[in-house]
This record gives structure tokens, C-alpha cells and sequence, in this order.
């Protein structure tokens, strides 16, 4: 352990500590533990060295450089504020992580944590883990106080735990006028910097090794929106929350309301040349060039959710009988909706028209048992009317058209198969043509039947005369029109 200030470290804008700080961290030798005491007008780095962790090159393997300089371990600085150019920039995201008090663009405080797993031997099979947290298993705690309403001793624990407030903001805009400011608070940020090896954010292993025997289920991820009255001070017993009209209540009092719980999005970057075209060809990122040169990368997930292995992939619940919202809803590229699946009834609701061969697409078979309702939407002198394919009493495809309010229009048309036969329940109206007008009876009209409204008297099986006021059947034998 070593102390900034006995290696002359001092309070003192115009001096340079950049010496005093450096000896500091070459002294605190094993233990890595350097401590900065907090001073008033902060310290100035002019000159010195804080790079150490570097290696020679990417082909640096342990133990051929055990003589690499690593990196300090814990920095404890004293909430103070560092200047002077060997500190570093963060306003230009200049700094290094082994500088004394921040990483590029984040400005550390109070305590920094510098690990070089990758410098100690790593056995077969094994993982270097830069800070480990063990804690030992949970059992129960025999306080009679803790017995749970169903006379179950119980004992809940968190292995670790981390707790941030926003805050309260009382000031004004810079003219003096309105309330409030924008201050953004952020209970973990994490960053992994991929360079040319690859890498994983986070890996959550949830290992079960027996049956859970309470009665208990078991998460790997458990996220809740909550809050209830405060126990204490002014405040007692009033609610501090806005409830969430969507989200309903949670055990523990009423539940706030999530803008997004879980958001993924890509953040676009600049390079000097386009992706290969076998990588933007299968979607994963597209690209833009630039008016000053270069391009804008704008990179995709092939997946943004990927679930495999789960008896059931996704499952949406809502929290009370009837409650309102969607359990799922797609988003067309503007922002707009494209179709959502309201929570009350399970019924697929789209904004838009929906055309053949655009929204329902079937490669094998495709089954239906229950309704399906609401395909297309067609206009009329009266109002709009939907299209509804649906099941009915005898029929093996019912199709009918309905009003805004659901109630049926005209006459349904009701078909049903039977011994390789198509009959049709409901009436027939075949397209009506005049003679003249009728289409030449060729290959591609042959088995058309269809009728005219202007035919004179006839025989069966005649070509049609028109100029009469008969309205009769005429069939198409790939040949010519006759009467029937």
C-alpha cells in the first residue's frame, strides 16, 4: 500500500503531481492498493507515466514476459479532480484505462479497479476471472420472527447488492424560467470493446443440480417495476409511485410504468470502406456513404432475441382478466404499427390492409382450428366491410362479410367437401357478360361457365345469339360458347 502524499503528492493547482502519484504506483508493489487523499483544489499531472499493462505485442503469451509491468490493482482517489495533460481528457475521450483517475470518456471518483487476468497462468479447462464473489449457500435462519404465514421458517438473501437514487432536481433552466434539468442516472453502465477477437457482454449460467424442493422458482433474470408507500419521515404511508394502468400491481404495491423494460438497438459508425457484400447481402448490416467520404455502418442483429432449448420459447401474461394492451406488437420501419395480439382476447388487430400472398404465407400445410378473422378489408358505397374466413355448422370454409361491429353483411358463402365433391351451401352468382363482350372461348377458358343478359331464345348446348332481353347460362368447351 502506498500514499499519494508521502511520495509528495500536494494540493496545489500550479505544481505538478504527476512524480509523486507515478512513485505512489510503482510502490504499492504486491498489494496494488494506491491511495490518493482527498484535497480541496484537486492535483495537476504535467509529466509522468501511467500506461503500464501494455504488452509487447498481440503474440505476448505468459510466462515469456513475466517482466510486462501490470497494471495497478485498487486506486483509491479520494473524490478528486485530476488536470493536466498526462490525465488524460475525458472531454475528448483521450485517457487510458491504467490512468490514474478515469477510462476515455468516464471520470472515476472515488475507486478504480485495474485487473490483468490475462497475466496469470490459466490451467485446462479453467477461466481467469479478474474479481470473484463467493457466497456461501443459503439456509435457514431460525428467528421465530422470520416464520412465513404458512408456518415455514424462511431466510432471503442477496449475495451482492447495489443501490443508486436518482435524486432530486430543483433548478431552473439557464434563462431562469421552467423547472428542472436534464440529469441522466444510469445504475450500471457496461462497455465491451470488441477489437479483432470476439466477445460476450454477459454470460448468465443458472446450474441446477436437483429438484427445488420449497416450491420456489428458479430465474435467471428477474426484472420488477415496484414501489409502495415509504415506512418513514414526512412522507409516511403515501403512495410515492405513479401506478401503471398496463402493468397492474405487484406483491410488493403499485407498479411503475416501463417506456421500454428491455431495449436493444446498434449504434451506427464510421469507416473508411463498405462492408463485404457477402455480410450486408444476409442482412446483418447496411451502409451509407458518406458526402466527405468514408461510410456510415449501421450494424444489425441477426438475432435480436434467440430463444432455443425452452419448452416454450415466448410467453406473454397479462396480470388481471381483461386488462387492455398487447402482448405482442410489430412496428413497420416508421415507427407506425403494423399488427399487434391484444392481451383481453388474443385477437390478431392490424392497422392496415392486408393484401394475398403479403401476410399470410404457408411452404406446407397449414391448419386452422379455431377462427381466423379479419384478412382483408374491402371498401363499398355503405362503409368498410371485412372479409372473415371462419368455421361454421356444416361447413368446411365459411367466408362472410362484416361490418365495423362485427354483424354479418349479405349473404355468407358456405362451402363443404365431401367424397372428393366441392358443394356449395349458399347461392351461386356467376359473372355476367353480354354476348358481345364475352371473352374468346380458347384453351385458357375452357370449363368457364358464365352468363349473358341479352341472349334470344335458344337450344341447349347452341351457340348464343345476342340482342335478346334472355338472361341464360352459357360454358366455354375450349372451343366455343354454348347455351346451357
Amino acid at each position: 500500500m502506498a500514499n499519494a502524499r508521502d511520495k509528495g503528492a500536494h494540493e496545489d493547482e500550479t505544481g505538478d503531481d504527476g512524480p509523486p502519484i507515478a512513485q505512489a504506483i510503482a510502490a504499492a508493489g504486491a498489494s496494488g492498493v494506491v491511495i490518493i487523499p482527498h484535497a480541496s483544489k484537486g492535483y495537476r499531472l504535467a509529466t509522468g507515466s501511467f500506461s503500464g499493462g501494455d504488452y509487447p505485442s498481440q503474440n505476448w503469451s505468459w510466462p515469456d514476459h513475466t517482466a510486462v509491468y501490470p497494471a495497478p490493482g485498487i486506486m483509491v482517489l479520494g473524490n478528486n479532480r485530476f488536470q493536466g495533460v498526462a490525465a488524460g481528457d475525458p472531454e475528448t475521450c483521450t485517457a487510458r484505462l491504467t490512468n490514474p483517475y478515469t477510462q476515455t470518456c468516464l471520470t472515476a471518483t472515488d475507486y478504480k479497479i485495474v485487473m490483468d487476468p490475462a497475466s496469470i497462468w490459466a490451467g485446462k479447462h479453467t477461466t481467469n476471472v479478474g474479481m470473484t464473489i463467493g457466497c456461501l449457500p443459503n439456509h435457514r435462519n431460525p428467528n421465530a420472527a422470520n416464520l412465513t404465514d404458512s408456518g415455514y421458517l424462511r431466510n432471503w438473501i442477496a449475495c451482492t447488492y447495489a443501490e443508486v437514487d436518482t435524486g432530486q432536481d430543483g433548478q431552473s433552466h439557464v434563462s431562469g424560467a421552467g423547472f428542472g434539468s436534464d440529469i441522466s442516472t444510469e445504475f450500471l453502465n457496461g462497455t465491451l470493446s470488441v477489437g479483432s477477437s470476439h466477445g460476450i457482454f454477459r454470460e448468465i449460467n443458472v446450474n441446477v443440480y436437483g429438484a427445488v424442493r420449497d416450491g420456489g422458482i428458479t430465474r435467471s433474470d428477474f426484472i420488477l417495476s415496484s414501489c409502495g408507500p415509504f415506512a418513514q419521515g414526512t412522507y409516511s404511508g403515501v403512495m410515492s409511485c405513479q401506478e401503471s394502468v398496463l402493468s397492474g400491481r405487484s406483491p410488493w404495491g403499485g407498479t411503475t410504468e416501463f417506456s421500454n423494460a428491455i431495449e436493444i438497438g446498434a449504434t451506427p459508425f464510421h469507416a473508411a470502406k463498405a462492408p463485404a457484400s457477402q455480410i450486408n447481402g444476409h442482412g446483418e448490416t447496411v451502409y451509407e456513404r458518406q458526402g466527405n467520404g468514408g461510410f456510415a455502418i449501421y450494424p444489425r442483429w441477426t438475432n435480436g432475441v434467440l430463444v432455443y432449448g425452452a419448452v416454450n420459447n415466448f410467453v406473454a401474461q397479462g396480470s388481471v382478466e381483461g386488462e387492455g394492451g398487447f402482448s405482442f406488437q410489430a412496428r413497420k420501419a416508421g415507427g407506425g404499427v403494423q399488427f399487434s395480439v391484444d392481451k383481453a382476447a388474443g385477437n390478431v388487430v392490424s392497422t392496415g390492409s392486408i393484401t394475398a400472398g403479403s401476410y399470410l404465407r404457408a411452404q406446407g400445410a397449414l391448419r386452422i382450428d379455431g377462427a381466423l378473422g379479419a384478412l382483408w378489408e374491402i371498401g363499398t358505397n355503405t362503409g368498410r366491410a371485412q372479409g372473415h374466413l371462419s368455421q361454421a355448422a356444416g361447413s368446411d370454409l365459411y367466408i362472410a362479410r362484416r361490418d365495423d361491429e362485427g354483424a354479418v353483411v349479405g349473404t355468407p358463402l358456405s362451402i363443404a367437401i365431401s367424397d372428393g365433391a366441392v358443394r356449395i351451401e349458399s347461392a351461386l352468382r356467376l359473372p355476367r357478360y353480354t354476348v358481345a363482350k364475352l371473352p374468346t372461348c380458347n384453351a385458357e377458358y375452357q370449363g368457364v361457365l358464365v352468363y349473358v343478359s341479352d341472349a334470344h331464345e335458344g337450344r341447349y348446348n347452341s351457340p348464343p345469339v345476342g340482342g335478346g332481353a334472355h338472361a341464360l347460362p352459357v360454358f366455354c368447351d375450349g372451343t366455343a360458347w354454348t347455351m346451357h
